[in-house]
């Protein structure tokens, strides 16, 4: 259960695992930015 969404800290163990794949997606997308300013 969740505390309403104010904060994923309070969130499940779960939601870890998806937290750190939303970081990885969030590089891939920073990297395709950086590819298309070169």
């Amino acid at each position: 259960p969740t505390d309403g969404g104010d904060n994923d800290e309070d969130d499940d163990d779960d939601d870890v695992e998806k937290d750190e794949e939303d970081e990885e997606e969030e590089e891939h997308l920073a990297l395709a930015d950086l590819l298309l300013y070169l």
